[in-house]
């Protein structure tokens, strides 16, 4: 056995603690081991997979939640345009009423005709 083999040798055995023989460690591979590069590309992967996945869902989820506001919006048009309709012809307040209506009108018009423009940026 030349100088480096028994370096090598001493290096890869110790002693146990319980006795006194030798216990044999595994070779060392050269070239690292294909194990932790195949576990580390599926951690990777996984990550990966799970930004995607969440992109999309929070995608979704946006665009419902922009619809759903859109609805809410307009139904409250309705409503304001209904109650300024019925102040202004009653004459209870016919003032507020027909700012109402008006109010009403000009949030329909950006409602039905901007915002479908502006959203056509974001999406």
């Amino acid at each position: 056995m030349n100088p480096g083999q028994a370096l090598l040798h001493a290096a890869n055995s110790t002693t146990t603690a319980s006795s006194s023989t030798l216990a044999q460690l595994a070779p060392l591979q050269q070239g690292g081991s294909t194990n932790s590069t195949a576990a580390a590309s599926g951690i990777v992967g996984a990550v990966q997979s799970f930004a995607s996945m969440f992109a999309t869902n929070a995608s979704l989820v946006t665009v419902a939640v922009d619809n759903a506001a859109l609805d809410i919006a307009k139904a409250a048009v309705v409503l304001l345009v209904i109650v300024g309709v019925l102040l202004w012809f009653t004459r209870v307040n016919r003032r507020l009423g027909k700012d109402l209506v008006e109010g009403g009108v000009f949030i329909m018009i950006f409602i039905e005709l901007v915002l479908p423009y502006l959203q056509s940026f974001h999406y």
